[in-house]
């Protein structure tokens, strides 16, 4: 009789199987496409999607040590690092695009002999002239990166210390350390993020 294997590749027993450590284990793709394989081949994600970002675990004798990928992160409050239990952890936030403010060419020397007949006065009074409809506008041409909210789910097979937890973010790079206990804690509560 062959018994029915777990995610790590481990016999799973009905009476003491525990949930994986991470709502979803995925593994990275091995390369790139090339632009003209992913223009042929790219199909836009729905913005509403909730993506996974990649991540390891370490496990030490004490503690837990979580990496999360946030390329692109700079601003702590941008992310919500919460525990809703004594074993149960909650990365979330939101990933944006950075903005890029487009280069305004220096203002020409006013022709004077060209009347300027489109365009509308401000609050108080000055011309503006209507935008060129021929200037260069910004254009998005590849989007690999994965934007928009994200969602991460923890479950330690152990007890943790929850109120000891560590957040640092640097470089994009997300590093947790989670402490390991005996005894298990009450309540639920955020965690603040060290810059």
């Amino acid at each position: 009789m062959t018994l029915p294997l777990d995610y790590f590749g481990q016999t799973a027993y009905t009476s003491d199987f525990s949930p994986p450590i991470v709502d979803h284990i995925h593994e990275r793709p091995v390369s790139h496409q090339s632009l003209l394989q992913y223009l042929l081949r790219h199909r836009p994600q729905p913005q509403s999607t909730i993506t996974q970002p990649d991540l390891d675990i370490r496990e030490t004798e004490g503690e837990y040590i979580i990496d999360v990928e946030l390329a692109g992160v700079s601003d702590k409050n941008a992310i919500n690092v919460e525990w809703t239990s004594s074993r149960s952890l909650v990365v979330s936030g939101n990933i944006d695009r950075p903005f890029i403010p487009e280069d305004k060419p220096a203002d020409p020397v006013p022709d004077t002999s060209r009347k300027e007949s489109i365009g509308t006065r401000g609050a108080s009074g000055e011309w503006a002239p209507a935008p060129d409809p021929q200037a260069p506008k910004m254009m998005l041409v590849v989007a690999e990166r994965k934007i928009g909210p994200f969602r991460r789910h923890f479950n330690f097979p152990v007890d943790v210390e929850m109120n000891k937890l560590k957040a640092v973010l640097k470089s994009g790079l997300l590093t947790i350390k989670v402490p390991k206990k005996g005894l298990a804690v009450e309540g639920g509560g955020r965690v603040n993020i060290e810059v």
